[in-house]
């Protein structure tokens, strides 16, 4: 099968938070996998998101603007809304 990924993928294992609804709702979730134009991310298969959302990751300090790609289960690929610097 063909790999069809702009950026070149780096494993991790970060504890982020989604943030949506205004601030008012969030939901834990561990960053599987990071690239410079997106990410995947592990969180409850049972919650239903927003097609845009904050993720917020407190052990870097950032908080980014991103969008749902795709989703499998509980696994969800995300794309960033804006350029990120390195992670």
């Amino acid at each position: 099968m063909e790999d069809r990924r702009r950026h070149p993928r780096l494993r991790s294992l970060i504890g982020g938070r989604i943030i949506f609804n205004d601030g008012n709702s969030t939901l834990d979730c561990v960053l599987r996998n990071i690239s410079a134009g997106g990410a995947m991310i592990v969180c409850s298969a049972a919650v239903s998101l927003p097609q845009t959302f904050d993720l917020a990751l407190p052990s870097k300090n950032r908080r980014l603007r991103v969008c749902l790609v795709w989703r499998r289960e509980d696994q969800l690929g995300i794309a960033t809304l804006a350029p990120v610097p390195a992670w």
